[in-house]
């Protein structure tokens, strides 16, 4: 029919395979096999993939950015002679090896909540409709975050190493080359913990990115100073003096420190009074404490309103009709357990009718005239019990 000529139109088109043919399912971007699945199609690997997109591609933006940034800092305190501070192959695997690793993985493997959940509150999809995580203000919190790390590495970098005392044992200042791997280090360690912020669901494969990629930076600059001086030019020998000095390691910590801090700051601000819908059900998946209160009942209770949880009403709303419904049932089966105590206590027994009929077989009458047949009576009130 007009299956194919509405999927090739439609901006994501998803096809049925049935007995009616395969050319919807030729025509498709997406296939399924029977309409159930669509809504996991849907609610978890859909709404999965447009967040895992926004981030990756928000995070390339900040790593970049923050690299540039520090570029044209120093080329405009070179008067702009196109001198660099970074040493060539450290500024060309930048993009290949130092940051890309980890920011991928997210892109693949990230999930906020689990998957049954996001399918029993399909609210959360919401977060794709609103662009939440590709929306204005969420460009600009990546910019100013890289604007603002950026100025912090390269003039606390630069006001550590500024060329007028010595902390080496062979008594030299540090040289240009010096203060910018110093500087790449701290750039290094920024941002790829930069990019473990963002990870909702850590599991081995963001841990082996962040970590290897972190190792990968120090390995390089261990083992290339190493290397005949041929090769390794101007950094031969130079990492090894410079990394048994305290002030090397305290100096690279403290700007970490200070490059990242406001981030945190601002993430857990948000996360505490003004939560998105995904870290609320995680709250809840986690059953995490807070400041001694749980997280369901501060986003759920009283101030449910206070913490910004307006999109999550349909949900609130769910949860008390829930609540009602299991308190009504349980009002019925204490009336019940009244109306029938064999239901409460399994030994009950009912106790012996006390009357003058005598309920001996032999008395009984068996037919007509005195009364009905006792196998009758048994019948008849076994039938009005079921």
């Amino acid at each position: 029919a007009n299956d194919v000529g509405m999927i090739q139109v439609a901006d994501v088109g998803v096809g049925i395979s049935g007995l009616e043919g395969q050319q919807a399912v030729m025509a498709s971007d997406f296939s399924i096999a029977q309409f159930r699945f669509l809504d996991r199609l849907l609610l978890h690997h859909g709404r999965l993939s447009y967040k895992r997109f926004a981030r990756m591609v928000s995070f390339f933006f900040y790593k970049n950015l923050i690299i540039g940034l520090i570029l044209f800092y120093y080329d405009a305190l070179s008067f702009f002679s196109g001198q660099t501070m970074f040493y060539e192959i450290h500024l060309g695997l930048y993009n290949v090896l130092f940051v890309a690793a980890p920011i991928l993985v997210v892109g693949v493997f990230d999930q906020d909540v689990r998957p049954e959940t996001a399918r029993k509150y399909p609210q959360i999809y919401q977060q794709g409709v609103r662009n939440e995580y590709f929306d204005t203000r969420a460009k600009l919190t990546q910019i100013v975050e890289a604007v603002y790390a950026s100025i912090v590495i390269f003039t606390l970098t630069l006001f550590a190493y500024d060329g007028k005392a010595s902390d080496r044992n062979s008594g030299k200042v540090q040289e240009m080359i010096t203060t910018g791997t110093v500087l790449f280090t701290v750039l290094v360690l920024v941002v790829n913990i930069q990019s473990g912020l963002l990870i909702n669901y850590w599991n081995k494969w963001n841990h082996i990115a962040v970590w290897s990629t972190i190792s990968v930076w120090f390995f390089m600059n261990f083992t290339w100073q190493l290397t005949p001086i041929e090769w390794s030019n101007k950094v031969h020998a130079m990492y090894s003096d410079i990394v048994i000095s305290g002030y090397y390691l305290f100096t690279v910590f403290v700007i970490t420190v200070a490059a990242l801090a406001p981030g945190i700051v601002y993430r857990t601000y948000m996360r505490i009074y003004h939560p998105q819908d995904h870290e609320i059900l995680q709250a809840l998946e986690k059953g995490e404490q807070y400041m001694g209160a749980s997280w369901r009942s501060y986003f759920f209770g009283e101030n449910a309103e206070d913490a910004g949880t307006a999109p999550m009403e349909p949900i609130i709303k769910k949860k008390e009709k829930k609540k009602q419904r299991e308190k009504g049932r349980k009002e019925d089966l204490e009336k019940l357990v009244v109306q029938k105590p064999e239901l409460a206590d399994p030994e009950y027994t009912e106790p012996e009718p006390v009357n003058n009929i005598s309920t001996d077989a032999d008395s009984a009458p068996q037919s007509g005239g005195g009364g009905l047949p006792r196998a009758l009576v048994v019948a008849i009130a076994t039938s009005t019990v079921f």
